[in-house]
């Protein structure tokens, strides 16, 4: 038995709209305790980045490897149990609209389809994409054995650049960029007409539930997806204003509730022209590897919250209780999302009674 039902997940989807709207006054706070509830044995195949290309397995053997892992869980605060489809890969669109999705490493990269020049390129969404058919094929079969009292999520379609460098390369988009600056555009443009069209399609599916999230696990009443450019951290400001703002721009007033994903050093100078989008939400800072962790950004958040926007805090994994160390040294209603366990319960308390 999966520790949650309907109204627990109406309550939940309460408080999100609440936050999204800037009315909660306090934070969004999701744990999810792994180990509250005795573990039990997996007989079933998880979907994995490693396995997500093997078309022999049947949906539904992902599905109850999924159940049979949440049974053991406990959904503390806001947090809702999910059915992620993030593991077709960060921009799965691409594979959707003719790139090759590779999973031979074990995880999920995509590479272009043979050597196309850019002005020859043209995409078009497919709903009966072989990749499109198959996540929906898993969607519907989660949405099915769920009945709503575990929320299916979008698949992760990726940055309209991001998709762009895996249908043609990463290199000969940045040469594009200089050399062919309007095939740049003409490509997004059809990208992104794309994206809209995926989305479309997949909300479709997906509208039964009441409700929709993604890979960042933030729930809304209306269709809600992260929107990000990781190409953006390879590009400068200028570059960012040319080939990227727009876009943004668009994206947030199409999706009411909207999230940014901005991942790493090198994009962070990008977020003054991401405070300037009214629409925008909350950026989601991901400092990346190798840096300081959450804590040391503090005047990233402060800057976000300055500007009239949400913040997300990324979970530190060696030490969870820099999410609260952030919390109340910048103060705010930021988002976080945690997978803790019942060793954690200091942690959990600070968390939850934050105010």
């Amino acid at each position: 038995m999966i520790h949650f039902d309907k109204s627990r997940m109406q309550e939940a989807l309460e408080n999100h709209t609440l936050w999204w709207e800037g009315k909660l006054n306090r934070p969004l706070s999701c744990i999810r305790v792994v180990d509250a509830y005795p573990k039990l044995e997996n007989k079933y195949t998880h979907l994995t980045q490693a396995n997500c290309a093997d078309f022999s397995i049947d949906p539904e053997e992902y599905v109850r490897a999924t159940a049979t892992s949440l049974e053991s869980c406990e959904f503390l605060g806001d947090a809702f149990p999910t059915f992620d489809l993030v593991q077709f890969g960060p921009g799965v669109l691409a594979a959707m609209l003719g790139a090759k999705l590779d999973t031979s490493s074990g995880r999920v990269w995509f590479f272009p389809n043979g050597n196309p020049e850019i002005s020859e390129l043209h995409v078009k969404y497919d709903p009966n994409n072989m990749w499109s058919k198959r996540i929906k094929d898993i969607a519907k079969t989660a949405l099915d054995y769920f009945d709503g009292n575990v929320l299916v999520g979008y698949p992760d379609f990726g940055g309209i650049l991001d998709i762009a460098a895996s249908l043609i390369g990463t290199e000969e988009l940045l040469f594009a960029t200089i050399e062919e600056p309007e095939e740049v555009k003409r490509l997004s443009d059809e990208i992104q007409v794309a994206w809209y069209d995926a989305l479309a399609d997949f909300t479709e599916l997906l509208k039964p539930q009441g409700a929709f999230t993604d890979w960042n696990k933030l729930m809304s009443k209306t269709p809600t997806h992260v929107i990000q450019c990781d190409f953006s951290a390879m590009i400068s400001r200028e570059m960012f204003s040319q080939f990227v703002l727009e876009y943004l721009r668009r994206d947030t007033e199409k999706l009411g509730h909207c999230l940014y994903h901005l991942d790493g050093p090198d994009a962070l100078q990008h977020l003054d022209a991401l405070l300037t989008l009214k629409d925008l939400t909350t950026i989601q800072w991901v400092y990346g590897a190798g840096v300081p962790t959450a804590i040391h950004w503090t005047d990233v958040y402060k800057k976000i919250q300055n500007a009239g926007k949400q913040y997300q805090i990324k979970q530190v994994i060696d030490d969870p209780l820099e999410v609260y160390e952030v919390m109340k040294k910048v103060g705010g209603s930021p988002y976080s999302q945690m997978s803790l366990r019942k060793s954690d319960s200091n942690i959990i308390e600070k968390i939850l009674s934050f105010k």
